[in-house]
């Protein structure tokens, strides 16, 4: 169904190289324990604010290009990004069961306790097909926050997205069904291709068919839920994505090329 080469891999403590919840690029992984440097009895974190952003820029001892990237680490600091800086010296502490993980291609940062990816909390799902529908998207993205814990409770709300998504479609051509079944027979009346109305039957009665849209099936798990990511993304791509390239290509064309097209169609 997809290039192998151009598989999802999700985040994992058990690999070295898979697609980065940060840049989402398919990348190799450098693994870091933790370590704990104790302060003193009054010390406080160190936290970075736009003050510390103001004097860094006011500061005329700094050089252009140290400013720039303490700048950026400080920007970076704000907003909640993990960051790496070199060790000091000083009382060490190991800390276990939490990880560090670095991607090689933005070399940014995500944080593990166990086998969890506690940050960013972005889930371990592909990423979602940028023209998918803001209600779609909602759905589909809740279910990408829990697939690491619960493969069914993705699952349910993969069920929800395509329910949204074929009521969607069949408003735009001015009808609705009563539910996803219905929905997906009034697309194929229309002439929805036949490998789309399969991904969408797919995620219909994966599991238990009589399980409704956003409810537990039981049966699922983590393997039909990573299916049901590609599936969803596979059907906004084919009824949006490329149907969108397509209408804007269009629109690129001369108008008296247009013109010629619509008289030849019309003379049918």
């Amino acid at each position: 169904m997809t290039d192998p080469r151009y598989q999802y891999i999700p985040p994992s403590v058990e690999l070295t190289a898979f697609n980065c919840p940060r840049c989402h690029a398919k990348a190799h992984h450098k693994w870091y324990g933790a370590f704990a440097s104790y302060r003193d009895n009054n010390a406080v974190p160190s936290i970075v604010t736009e003050e510390t952003i103001r004097r860094a820029e006011e500061d005329r001892d700094l050089k252009p290009a140290s400013k720039t990237e303490i700048i950026r680490w400080c920007l970076q600091q704000t907003t909640g990004h993990v960051t790496s800086s070199p060790w000091g010296r000083g009382a060490q502490l190991q800390l276990d069961n939490i990880w560090f993980s670095r991607c090689t291609n933005c070399d940014d940062m995500a944080v593990w306790v166990h086998n969890n990816l506690v940050w960013p909390r972005l889930g371990t799902a592909p990423p979602a097909n940028p023209d998918m529908p803001d209600d779609v998207r909602q759905a589909y993205d809740e279910a990408s926050l829990v697939f690491g814990e619960s493969g069914r409770a993705a699952a349910a709300m993969l069920r929800l997205a395509v329910e949204l998504l074929s009521r969607r479609l069949c408003n735009e051509l001015g009808e609705t069904g009563n539910n996803t079944n219905e929905n997906i027979a009034i697309l194929v009346r229309h002439g929805l291709a036949r490998r789309v109305q399969r991904a969408l039957d797919i995620v219909r009665v994966t599991g238990n068919e009589a399980v409704h849209p956003g409810q537990i099936d039981w049966n699922d798990d983590q393997t039909t839920a990573a299916r049901l990511f590609d599936l969803v993304n596979i059907i906004v791509l084919d009824r949006i994505s490329n149907e969108r390239a397509i209408d804007e290509l269009y629109g690129d064309l001369p108008p008296e090329k247009v013109k010629a097209i619509e008289k030849r169609d019309s003379d049918k």
